[in-house]
């Protein structure tokens, strides 16, 4: 309990100085922003979202959006 109250304060102040994401945004483009982070984040550290998917570090609900975000930010080749 007491780690998930930290985790929360800690997302909470990292989210207040985020100008992509604002308060009043739907839930959906939410999602989508972090999402293509995500994306970014994999690429840069030379993963691939099946890479991700594999070793447990995005849940599969988000397989289909991200795989359509990976073609731009991690070309395969």
């Amino acid at each position: 309990m007491i780690q998930a109250d930290l985790n929360a304060a800690r997302n909470i102040r990292i989210r207040g100085t985020d100008n992509n994401i604002t308060r009043f945004m739907r839930s959906g483009d939410v999602e989508s922003e972090l999402l293509t982070r995500t994306v970014q984040y994999l690429a840069s550290i030379g993963k691939s979202v099946t890479d991700a998917l594999n070793l447990g570090w995005l849940l599969p609900k988000f397989k289909a959006n991200v795989l359509k975000l990976e073609a731009q930010y991690h070309p395969q080749g």
